[in-house]
């Protein structure tokens, strides 16, 4: 007597595993998407592009708010004197870097946009 495949049984599995796969999927694409640095996020990254070199204040900011926006920054020295100033407007999701003609062992960098400012300080 040969005994009769269970397809219910097979049906529940593929069913099963087809369930676990479209979740994975799921899962991943939506940790991606939370993971990216421009989805749904509305912020700006300043910092210094060579951090251990104390006299070089040469730097870099990024424009993650989602729109261009509009970014003034002024260097200082130690003695607060104006090194550099300028406006510029920066589309979303781009860069821009801030090459300095001289080194400078004491600056402060301050960052002015949507009536928000960052410092930053070597």
């Amino acid at each position: 007597m040969t005994k009769k495949p269970n397809y219910k049984e097979s049906s529940l599995l593929i069913i099963f595993i087809a369930l676990l796969f479209i979740s994975g999927f799921i899962l991943f694409y939506s940790e991606n998407l939370n993971n990216s640095y421009a989805y749904k996020k509305e912020w700006t990254v300043l910092y210094f592009i060579h951090p251990k070199q104390a006299a070089n204040c040469d730097f870099k900011f990024e424009n993650y708010q989602g729109q261009a926006v509009d970014y003034h920054y002024q260097v200082l020295n130690q003695n607060d004197k104006l090194v550099e100033e300028s406006n510029l407007k920066l589309e979303s999701n781009s860069s821009h870097t801030v090459i300095l003609k001289q080194d400078i062992p004491d600056c402060r960098v301050i960052l002015k946009y949507l009536e928000q400012e960052k410092n930053l300080h070597r």
